[in-house]
């Protein structure tokens, strides 16, 4: 981060989430097993589904850490796929992140993005590894490129 971001560069933070946001009330030694309650057959289609893409880019007061113009071309640009952007839908920066460290002290300078995994893979399969197709990677990572190349002027 010091060697690119602090020299006028910028940090793209692409993750991946599961399809579904799960009830479980906090992360600790037994997440394994909370999850596996999760997904279990009974109660697995009873979560919500998550959005196909989420910048998260604000705290909980609002405070948009995101580089300027980057939103409107992401906007822009999922939508010329027919991919529905939600902003801090899923959830918002949280102080315990690096995300949130960064985006703080190298404010608009950081962009962190999720994306389902479902629609990465050819079939979503909980507890195994899964491989990413290379055409709907470069389908997700196409907007993103191109609101970097967009602030570098590019």
């Amino acid at each position: 981060m010091e060697a690119v971001v602090a020299r006028d560069g910028f940090a793209f933070l692409p993750h991946t989430y599961g399809p579904v946001t799960m009830g479980i009330d906090r992360v600790d030694a037994d997440i394994v097993d909370k999850l596996h309650w999760a997904l279990a057959p009974e109660r697995a289609e009873s979560w919500p589904v998550r959005p196909e893409v989420d910048v998260i880019h604000a705290d909980a007061d609002g405070t948009s850490y995101a580089p300027e113009g980057s939103l409107d071309t992401l906007r822009r640009g999922y939508a010329a796929l027919d991919l529905p952007m939600a902003e801090n839908d899923t959830y918002q920066m949280h102080p315990s992140t690096m995300g949130m460290v960064w985006s703080q002290r190298f404010a608009g300078r950081v962009l962190s993005l999720e994306v389902r995994r479902d629609l990465l893979v050819e079939r979503w399969t909980p507890f195994a590894e899964m491989d990413v197709r290379d055409e709907a990677s470069g389908r997700f990572a196409g907007p993103a490129v191109d609101a970097f190349l967009a602030l570098l002027g590019g």
